[in-house]
């Protein structure tokens, strides 16, 4: 009996150290997860860190980049506007056509002025042909008047001619005709005095 109880007190000392070893070994188990998730967690967080860390030196990269390029396209010769790139580098009144980038601003406004005094040249001009067309199509008209005064007037002396020529004819025609008359007359009075007194006599 007393081995028996022996028995039972070992074996329930076995199980017990069989619970507090296996309770050991699961802490433990656990306290090694609870290590490593820990230590996964710190990794994690040492990756999102230099993995932001990256980003933002790629950020700070990429607009340093961004600025300098802008800054280049900004102020490049090549780029922009500068009119004194186009220069020649021996003669300044000569300019590079493949730098070109138009005129200065007191060329663009020499250029302003000559157009203005062209605009202003061509408008006298103007005003000066009109005013030479005015003054012809009045010459024009006034002899065209005068032209047209003088035709009447030579038609006037025509008729007052012709009118007066008619008269001379007719006047002419009359005395011509009184003549043939008085002729006429004197003929046969001359035929009666001298004829007929020599009826009856001798021509000898």
């Amino acid at each position: 009996l007393e081995d028996e109880r022996r028995r039972k007190q070992e074996y329930a000392q076995f199980v017990l150290e069989q619970d507090r070893i296996r309770a050991q070994m699961e802490n433990g188990a656990k306290r090694r997860k609870e290590e490593e998730a820990r230590m996964c967690q710190i990794e994690n967080l040492e990756l999102a860190r230099q993995n932001k860390l990256r980003q933002e030196q790629e950020l700070f990269a990429l607009k340093n980049a961004e600025d300098d390029q802008s800054n280049y396209l900004k102020n490049c010769p090549l780029l922009t506007e500068e009119k004194s790139l186009a220069k020649h580098a021996i003669a300044e009144h000569r300019f590079r056509p493949d730098h070109f980038k138009g005129f200065q601003k007191e060329e663009v406004e020499e250029i302003y002025r000559e157009n203005d005094a062209v605009i202003q040249e061509k408008h006298e001009i103007a005003i000066r042909e009109k005013m030479t067309d005015d003054e012809w199509a009045r010459n024009h008209a006034e002899l065209a008047r005068k032209m047209e005064e003088a035709e009447l007037r030579n038609r006037e002396r025509a008729l007052i001619e012709k009118r007066i020529q008619q008269d001379v004819l007719y006047q002419q025609k009359e005395e011509i005709q009184k003549q043939r008359e008085k002729t006429k007359r004197s003929g046969l009075d001359e035929i009666g005095t001298n004829f007929f007194a020599r009826f009856g006599r001798s021509c000898r």
